[in-house]
C-alpha cells in the first residue's frame, strides 16, 4: 500500500462509521431523506399527486441538503464560512498603526459590544 506523505491524514483518511461513510455523512443523509420524506408525503396528502410523481418533485430537497453539507469554500464547511463572513463585516474597518491613523482616535482594534462591560471611557461598570 502507498501512503503518500505530504497529504493531510485527517482529510485523505477519514474515520468511517457505516459501509465507508463518515459520521457527518450519515447525518447528512438521514436529515434529507427525512426531509424529502415528509415534504413528499405532505405533497401527496395535500395535492393527491401519485406517489412517483412526489418522489421525483424530492429529488432536489435531496441534493440541495447534501450539497449543502458537502460544500467547501476554501476548506471551510458552510457554518465556518457563515462565522467568518460575520467575523469580517464586524472588523471591516480596522485602522493600523501608521503615521496616516486619524489623531484622537486611541484604540487600534474596536469591535460593537454588548450592554454592559466597559463604558465608553474605558471605565467599568460597577453592579
Amino acid at each position: 500500500m502507498k501512503i503518500d506523505i505530504n497529504e493531510d491524514f485527517e482529510t485523505v483518511f477519514q474515520d468511517t462509521v457505516w459501509n465507508g461513510f463518515t459520521k457527518k455523512e450519515l447525518l447528512l443523509a438521514a436529515i434529507s431523506l427525512g426531509l424529502s420524506g415528509f415534504v413528499g408525503f405532505l405533497l401527496w396528502k395535500h395535492t393527491g399527486i401519485s406517489i412517483d410523481v412526489c418522489i421525483y418533485c424530492c429529488i432536489p430537497i435531496i441534493l440541495a441538503v447534501n450539497l449543502a453539507g458537502k460544500a467547501r469554500y476554501q476548506g471551510m464547511g458552510a457554518t465556518e464560512f457563515i462565522r467568518e463572513g460575520i467575523y469580517t463585516n464586524k472588523t471591516k474597518k480596522l485602522p493600523y498603526e501608521a503615521e496616516e491613523r486619524p489623531q484622537g482616535q486611541e484604540r487600534i482594534f474596536s469591535m460593537k459590544r454588548k450592554k454592559g462591560g466597559r463604558k465608553r471611557d474605558g471605565s467599568f461598570k460597577c453592579k
